[in-house]
């Protein structure tokens, strides 16, 4: 928490110091709440079989989806009333569980762990204006997503299954989003898209027998949300006098 409190600190001060150069800033801050859905859609593991009282090794599909819900902070900044600007959206997340493919099994999962999950986006947006009160914004961004997943049978004295699911991945995001003015207050919804080709994943099962080195695998991820905050504008003037 400590880290992402520093990390949205160092990106309002970097806007400032960006929007002494505009005669114009208008930054945005929203906080809200989001559904985050991971999908490891790709992805392929070794796993043991017993035919006829030997041990082979295949090779089979891996697949792992992640339910979980959080809060955000983020920043839209725009300059000289210009339709394009700076995008930052960062978040925490918990994690309620997920669904998993490996071995040749298909489970799901709770999670009965407490962890640290996130993301962050960084890019561009870009919003068209449809009325004073209402605008229609589009982002690219720089993607990064952190979730993990850990089961452990708690009915039992003696636990007989632990479980662990991890997600690293880096990428790209698309967010569509409404935003609503009046006056200072702002609110946004919508949806952001994100597809993650570098990604490192990590998963064992005391129950199946597997490897943890999960290969080839690509993921990506949706999350709906609603934001609220507020609009602070900044007019910088520039004089010059002449000499003398």
């Amino acid at each position: 928490m400590v880290r992402f409190g520093k990390l949205f600190f160092i990106f309002i001060l970097v806007f400032s110091c960006l929007g002494a150069f505009a005669l114009e800033t208008q930054l945005d801050v929203l906080a809200g709440g989001f559904y985050n859905y991971s999908n490891v859609f790709a992805g392929s593991a070794k796993y043991q079989k017993v035919i006829n009282y030997n041990y082979y090794d295949f090779d089979g599909d891996y697949r792992v989806a992640y339910n979980a819900s959080g809060g955000s902070l983020g920043c839209d900044l725009f300059f000289n009333s210009g339709p394009f600007g700076l995008y930052f959206r960062a978040g925490l997340m918990g994690v309620s569980g997920v669904n998993r493919t490996a071995g040749g099994e298909t489970v799901q999962l709770d999670n009965t762990e407490v962890h640290f999950n996130a993301f962050y986006d960084f890019g561009g947006v870009y919003a068209l204006n449809v009325n004073t009160y209402i605008s229609v914004c589009a982002a690219p961004a720089v993607s990064m997503l952190f979730v993990n997943s850990e089961y452990r049978d708690l009915k039992n004295i003696y636990i007989s299954r632990e479980t662990i699911d991890s997600l690293f991945g880096v990428g790209v995001t698309a967010d569509i989003y409404a935003k609503l003015r009046y006056k200072y207050f702002v609110a946004a919804a919508g949806c952001a898209a994100s597809f993650y080709p570098l990604t490192l994943v990590t998963s064992a099962d005391s129950s199946i027998d597997y490897s943890t080195n999960i290969r080839d695998t690509m993921a990506y991820n949706l999350r709906p949300y609603v934001s609220i905050g507020f609009t602070f504008k900044e007019h910088t003037a520039l004089n010059i006098a002449p000499a003398n």
